[in-house]
């Protein structure tokens, strides 16, 4: 085993590129190689493998401080350019991991934990902001327009508008609990009922793996919304929705995903985590507006 250099974790030493943060590891693994029998404590619980006090000598050198300042000049433009190698590498590792899984939404990996743990978080990110965007937006047009048919006809004004930003703040916290939601009850149910064992920030990622189609749906709302959320109103609706029943057949098929070890049937634990889902849904909504 090796360790990265970037993120700290423990990989294998064939590895040349990091699972859990994509730093290329060609240049770096020879530097960080942990050896256990130099004294190394490498399990918490190893009572045999003692550290060693001391692991390295102290030499009185004499270094120019010319070279010193180049020296350490250097180091920092390397360290800059294998950060920015190592953001990039994440940054394509996650449009990977989003092709394959728009191509294979249930596709089983012969490798546990392949990808990166934070996957599953950022892709409720940005289900989160994208429906927040979509929702006020529409409402302040909406909102906009009837104002419009109420000055040149014998509608009756508004008397006040909302205040947007604090609407798109209160959708914002109401969509992150709704897409955590649903991943969250799911799990909850398998280890209760299905005696799952998963480790919940990988098994995220592998479940909203599955809402990828739904993300792309609600990213061409988005754009619709930029383009002319009035006179798109319809579609953007149909596509928005549409989004919405992907994730409930996401949930539905998680719980046929693997074998019930429970006496209920997967179709009515489905029912009882919906049930659940909406009853947080409807909840928040009276909390909130």
């Amino acid at each position: 085993m090796k360790q990265c250099p970037f993120c700290h974790e423990m990989i294998d030493e064939q590895e040349t590129l990091c699972p859990y943060c994509g730093t290329v590891q060609d240049e770096l693994s020879q530097s960080v190689s942990i050896e256990p029998n130099e004294g190394v404590q490498t399990d918490l619980l190893d009572e045999n493998n003692e550290p060693t006090p001391s692991f390295t000598t102290k030499v009185e050198t004499s270094i120019p401080e010319e070279d010193n300042n180049r020296s350490s000049q250097e180091n920092r433009v390397k360290n800059n350019r294998l950060a920015y190698a190592g953001a990039w590498n994440k940054f394509k590792r996650f449009f990977t991991f989003f092709g394959e899984r728009l191509v294979q939404p249930t596709n089983h990996y012969s490798r546990k934990r392949q990808y990166s743990r934070t996957y599953g978080y950022a892709l409720i990110i940005l289900a989160t902001v994208m429906s927040a965007f979509v929702t006020t937006h529409l409402i302040h047009s909406l909102i906009g327009q009837y104002q419009l048919f109420a000055d040149i006809s014998i509608l009756p004004s508004l008397t006040s508008t909302p205040n947007y930003i604090w609407m798109f703040i209160r959708f914002i916290l109401f969509y992150a609990v709704f897409y955590l939601g649903f991943p969250s009850v799911s799990y909850g149910l398998k280890h209760i009922f299905q005696k799952r064992q998963h480790v919940f920030n990988y098994w995220l990622t592998q479940y909203e793996g599955m809402n990828v189609l739904a993300i792309v749906l609600l990213a061409v709302a988005t754009v619709m919304t930029f383009i002319s959320p009035v006179w798109l109103f319809v579609g953007i609706l149909i596509v928005f929705f549409a989004h919405i029943l992907l994730y409930i057949v996401t949930f539905t098929s998680s719980m046929f995903k693997s074998s019930t070890e429970s006496t209920i049937d997967p179709i009515y634990l489905s029912l009882i985590g919906l049930v659940v889902q909406l009853i947080i849904t409807i909840s928040l909504l009276l909390i909130l507006f």
